[in-house]
């Protein structure tokens, strides 16, 4: 995973307008409301709006660091298949891991605003 993340860390949220939040409370809230935080009116903090994007989008804009996590992992998984099919001389098979590790990199890349 890239220790020098340079997005605001997740989870994301979302409501029906298309506007996606983080959490920046002490304590998760039960309702739906941003007033009804488990009936305590008091609670630290409050919900941070960190983009605007269609209603349409909102989910997948809210799934981004969940989903940049798991493409590092894959990336990570498909780097480690590739040399042990390749102790195994099953070279075929490795260069197929190699791709799709680049693949998954690439994608990375794009996301976190590195170089490819």
């Amino acid at each position: 995973m890239n220790d020098k993340q340079s997005h605001t860390p997740g989870p994301w949220f979302f409501d029906e307008h298309g506007n996606v939040f983080i959490d920046t409370r002490e304590q998760v809230c039960c309702g739906k409301g941003r007033e009804e935080c488990c009936g305590d009116p008091d609670i630290i903090g409050d919900y941070d709006r960190i983009a605007e994007t269609s209603p349409q989008n909102a989910p997948i804009v809210a799934a981004a660091p969940e989903l940049l996590g798991e493409l590092e992992k894959s990336a990570d998984t498909f780097r480690d298949l590739a040399k042990g099919l390749k102790l195994l001389g099953n070279h075929v098979a490795a260069a197929a891991c190699e791709i799709a590790e680049r693949s998954n990199r690439a994608a990375i890349a794009k996301a976190t605003g590195e170089p490819k």
